[in-house]
């Protein structure tokens, strides 16, 4: 898949709405001079392209935003797992499991061009200390969890490699 298609296609995983998703690099928030990074979910699909940044929050901004505070989050409908720790085959058992025997819904895996792959599942119902106590134990990393948290887009370059979409479920 062109990387064009990858960083859309994770777009895409959004509702649509006028909420605003934030791309950029970790620095590009809290002013309005990135005021550039905070779109809709339809501008940033109507952008062509490379990928923007290297970087998107898996949570949505209400209108206006310029910051990825908390206060300025409306909703995550986007929960990530990853791990620094666990090798590829190790994650995609933690991602199996997650799915197979807890009933979560897999959204998307990101490999990050780095040592961790991404997972991005639908939000499972489960108050926030219980999650935290559940992605730990599982060797992941739970700041990931945190709502102000961005994580890799698929489609931008990270020194000298691709940041891959390697799955996308298809609705």
């Amino acid at each position: 898949m062109a990387a064009e298609q990858q960083w859309k296609s994770i777009v895409s995983v959004f509702p649509h709405s006028d909420e605003l998703i934030w791309i950029g690099q970790k620095m590009e928030s809290g002013s309005a001079v990135h005021a550039d990074k905070f779109k809709s979910r339809g501008d940033w699909l109507s952008r062509s392209g490379q990928a923007p940044a290297n970087f998107i929050l898996p949570a949505m901004l209400c209108p206006g935003s310029v910051s990825r505070k908390k206060e300025d989050i409306t909703r995550k409908p986007i929960c990530v797992v990853e791990s620094d720790d666990l090798k590829h085959d190790e994650i995609g058992a933690v991602f199996k499991w997650l799915t197979g025997e807890i009933g979560w819904k897999l959204l998307a895996v990101v490999d990050t061009a780095g040592k961790s792959l991404h997972g991005w599942f639908e939000p499972p119902d489960l108050p926030a200390k219980e999650l935290c106590a559940l992605i730990k134990g599982l060797k992941c990393d739970e700041r990931v969890l945190r709502d102000t948290q961005p994580v890799r887009l698929p489609g931008a370059m990270r020194d000298g490699r691709m940041q891959q979409l390697i799955y996308l479920r298809r609705i």
